[in-house]
């Protein structure tokens, strides 16, 4: 009955490391916040994260790229310097993807001994079935999170409001201001687009691709807001033109 006793007891313990270890080596994750080089884009530090468990890698840049990989898909990742930087670049034989992806960090070393502790880069096993759809889905659409239909919609709205300012000012007798309500509208309307996108699901849907999340864009959105509201204030104290 002793011996009994004691070797679940031992049992339990082992199977408690043995969970402990698989854990560790499941769970752990890196995260880094940088810049990035994609292809011939480039994203500086803070629009760019570099997250990696055992089972993917994402490389989230907003804008610019938002890429996934499963272990199988990478070659290698090695240190990278150039004059202005120095970071790891990711080889990969995703064909949807740049050839050309760097992570921009100061110590890129110390980042390829974290990924390591992660298990990512010798992880031969089946990912979980969630996870490789997920990955497919990314990859299958792209780099780039925001649809193509909406970016040419945004683009052309942007455009008509700015030129048909400058029209109407250039064309009319020329009196007060030449930011009008063409240019506010236009700086408005991004500022909108970037709040719905941050609070409406729905709207997020019309605007970014299948798969992307709100976390793979919202650093930008949050730059967009102050950049459009500082230039929308200092574009309110632009004094009127002297009539003549």
């Amino acid at each position: 009955m002793v011996l009994y006793k004691q070797v679940k007891y031992y049992c339990f313990y082992i199977s408690f490391i043995l969970d402990l270890y698989h854990t560790y080596h499941t769970m752990y994750e890196v995260k880094e916040t940088g810049g990035a080089k994609i292809g011939m884009a480039h994203a500086s530090k803070p629009f760019a994260v570099l997250i990696i468990n055992k089972n993917k890698l994402e490389l989230n840049a907003s804008v610019i790229g938002n890429l996934a990989f499963r272990p199988a898909d990478i070659i290698s990742i090695m240190p990278w310097s150039q004059a202005f930087g120095k970071g790891i670049q990711i080889r990969h034989s995703v064909s949807n993807y740049p050839g050309s992806i760097v992570f921009v960090t100061p110590n890129p070393v110390g980042l390829i001994n974290q990924i390591d502790q992660t298990g990512f880069l010798t992880n031969r096993s089946p990912i979980p079935y969630d996870v490789d759809f997920e990955i497919t889905t990314l990859q299958q659409s792209g780099r780039f999170p925001i649809k193509t239909s909406a970016a040419i919609i945004l683009v052309l709205l942007w455009n008509v409001l700015i030129l048909s300012n400058f029209y109407i000012f250039f064309t009319g007798d020329k009196k007060g201001s030449p930011i009008g309500w063409g240019i506010f509208g236009a700086f408005g309307v991004f500022i909108l687009t970037a709040v719905l996108i941050l609070i409406s699901e729905p709207f997020r849907e019309l605007i970014l691709k299948p798969g992307r999340k709100i976390e793979h864009v919202n650093r930008f959105l949050y730059f967009i807001i102050l950049l459009c509201t500082i230039m929308l204030v200092a574009f309110s104290f632009v004094p009127a033109i002297p009539s003549h």
